[in-house]
């Protein structure tokens, strides 16, 4: 059985069909009831049955449907006096005639009156009735689609026409494929003095001649939008404001089916932003030329400016010598502090003012990273053990010794963001590690357990004259340049700087570097400077068995790293029992004995070596006493032991070296400490 789709109805009850049926004879009214429903099948549908006119224009008016069945003859009126009453009244729903004495005159009538089909009750039948209705409700949802669409159109055209007509600034023209003018807006008058009127059906040719552009310029802009779909430009026109520039975009225009089937031309007056361009680039030029002026001005008088406050300082130094009393003693650590201040304030002040000023040039050198990093620490260590503070160096990997850069900038960075480390870190430690990246770059990375910074502050602190507080200015000093002039110079060495912290959790400051290996002896570079028992392949004169007591696998690391390419040997131990039990099997010619160890500290062990020589009368073995506190306490305490001498750590290589030399002219000394 054919069956009609499910239809959505017009009422508030969705899928039933609703139907009103006007017949004034209820035998053919019951036939129709009964083929609907065979038609239909499982189609839900309610029926309504009008017996005449007017109870048929009630049931319209108080319920809504979504079919009619007109009969042709409804007693002294008929079905299309009621479809054209309906209709009247604004009722859009499809109608299908009946009637029983059907002819095509009659048919043809009632279909250009708005019937939707014509159907003789003598031939009705379920398949017919239900072909019937199907057409009617696609018909008419059909038609409601187009008027839906129609009305869209019609607004959206309107509201088109309303956006381009209030487009102020901005003169818009449309044209077909030959250029010739289909739209323009009200704009295009004031801006290119074309008449709305006259515009239409001329060619943008006259346009451009209107405006004097030259007709070749005309010719290759039309050649470009045809060959790239668009092309922009400037016209320059004169009205009786002065001079005017106009920035002109012409482009293609495509239909639904991306087919080319007109250009669009958009024209906007450009001359008050061009002549706003034209100030601030006056402004900034002007600016530049002052800012570099000052610079170059800093960075000229950087010798004379930094030479009077070294001068001031070692007249202190001088006058600290001169057995002061008290109260002149304090005076003049008062001026040493306050001149070492100022210098590192002018100091910064310079430096930053030399970047800015472009007069910075890098060295391209071969030089010591490790001894590079551990004199930087010991730069540092007074200030840090004046507050308590350990300076520990870290190598992650086999350290790259020689390495070519620009020593005295990295010492810089480095420099900075230990003293800072320092500064903010009121006890525990600051440490120094070296790693590798990738081959040729190095990060340099400074880690202390400090006040931290706050995290909405992070991406501020490398910004000139700022700091995370503004207390941290009047309780720690500085200029707030340190950090931006590493940032700087991290990126003119082609690297970068980064930092992680948090308040209360100290910070972490790293430095990534371009720093190629360098040969040993570079044909570029002089030779490094040796020691008296270092020759020129970096090999000792004599070889020596040493033995190393260190509770720190950095330590051990870094010196073997240091022995490498030596004759000596290297034999380490983590305290000093174990160092003991070592010395009393072996035989070593230099000892390097950390102070601080567990189970045993260095100087017990130092003692118990000297015993043991004594009592079983061996040639005494030099011992170096190894600590990160360089007291006067420790340093008599060590001698006191029966050490030689001792060494503040960080070892570097050539203080090593400085060691082993003298062990080979050891002679009584005055002056104990390396």
């Amino acid at each position: 059985m054919t069956t009609v789709p499910p239809v959505c109805a017009s009422s508030d009850t969705p899928n039933i069909l609703r139907i009103l049926v006007v017949d004034d004879e209820e035998a053919d009214a019951a036939t129709l009831r009964r083929h609907l429903k065979r038609g239909l099948g499982e189609q839900s549908h309610v029926l309504t049955h009008a017996f005449s006119y007017t109870e048929a224009l009630i049931d319209l008016e108080e319920q809504g449907f979504d079919l009619c069945f007109f009969d042709h003859h409804l007693g002294h009126r008929t079905g299309l006096e009621l479809l054209q009453e309906a209709r009247a009244r604004g009722f859009e729903m499809p109608v299908i005639f009946l009637t029983g004495f059907g002819d095509e005159e009659t048919a043809v009538t009632l279909m250009k009156s708005g019937a939707v089909d014509y159907l003789a009750k003598e031939r009705l039948s379920p398949e017919i009735l239900v072909r019937s209705v199907r057409y009617a409700l696609e018909l008419t949802q059909s038609e409601q689609r187009r008027r839906r669409a129609e009305k869209a159109l019609i607004e959206k055209s309107i509201h088109l026409d309303n956006v381009l007509r209030s487009a102020t600034d901005l003169a818009i023209i449309t044209t077909d494929l030959d250029f010739v003018i289909r739209y323009c807006n009200p704009k295009t008058t004031e801006l290119l003095g074309l008449p709305h009127a006259s515009a239409m059906g001329r060619s943008v040719h006259d346009i451009h001649h209107t405006l004097a552009v030259q007709e070749s310029a005309v010719v290759a802009g039309i050649a470009r939008v045809r060959q790239q779909g668009e092309h922009r430009f400037e016209i320059q026109t004169e009205n009786q404001g002065g001079l005017h520039f106009l920035d002109a975009r012409a482009s293609g225009v495509l239909d639904e089916h991306q087919h080319l089937v007109g250009y669009c031309l958009t024209v906007r007056d450009v001359t008050e932003r061009r002549t706003l361009l034209h100030d601030l680039e006056q402004a900034a030029q002007k600016a530049e030329t002052a800012n570099q002026a000052k610079s170059a001005f800093l960075a000229a008088m950087s010798h004379d400016i930094r030479t009077p406050m070294n001068t001031i300082i070692g007249i202190c130094d001088l006058l600290a010598l001169s057995t002061p009393g008290a109260e002149e003693q304090e005076y003049i650590e008062r001026m040493q502090r306050a001149g070492e201040a100022l210098l590192s304030l002018l100091n910064d002040i310079l430096d930053f003012s030399k970047i800015e000023a472009g007069q910075l040039q890098l060295e391209n050198t071969t030089f010591d990273l490790p001894e590079l990093m551990a004199n930087a620490l010991e730069i540092l260590r007074f200030k840090a053990e004046k507050k308590g503070l350990t300076l520990t160096l870290h190598i992650q990997e086999e350290p790259p010794r020689l390495v070519r850069g620009d020593p005295d900038r990295l010492r810089q960075i480095l420099l900075n963001l230990l003293g800072n480390a320092v500064k903010f870190t009121e006890h525990g430690t600051v440490t120094l590690e070296l790693s590798r990246t990738q081959p040729g770059w190095v990060a340099l990375t400074v880690c202390d357990t400090g006040i931290g910074i706050p995290s909405e502050k992070l991406s501020d602190i490398f910004q000139p004259f700022t700091q995370a507080e503004a207390s941290t200015t009047k309780r720690f000093g500085g200029t707030g340049l340190g950090l931006s002039i590493c940032r700087q110079l991290s990126q003119k060495m082609g690297g970068e700087i980064r930092v992680e912290s948090a308040i209360g959790a100290g910070s972490l400051f790293q430095v990534t570097l371009p720093l190629p290996d360098a040969d040993p002896l570079a044909p570029s570079d002089p030779a490094p400077a040796q020691t008296p028992t270092e020759t020129a392949d970096g090999m000792q004169k004599r070889k020596l068995n040493i033995l190393l007591a260190d509770d720190t696998e950095e330590n051990h690391f870094l010196l073997e790293a240091f022995l490498r390419k030596t004759p000596h040997t290297l034999e380490s131990s983590s305290d000093g029992a174990e160092c003991l039990a070592k010395f009393r099997k072996g035989r070593y010619d230099l000892v390097l004995m950390d102070i601080q160890m567990p189970v045993m500290d260095g100087l017990d062990a130092t003692r118990h070596i000297r015993a043991w020589e004594r009592q079983n009368k061996t040639v005494p073995a030099m011992i170096v006493a190894l600590t990160a506190h360089a007291t006067r306490e420790i340093a008599h305490q060590a001698l006191q032991a029966g050490c030689d001498l001792y060494v503040t750590k960080p070892i570097t290589r050539n203080r090593l070296l400085e060691v082993v030399n003298h062990f080979e002219t050891m002679h009584p000394c005055t002056s104990p400490v390396v």
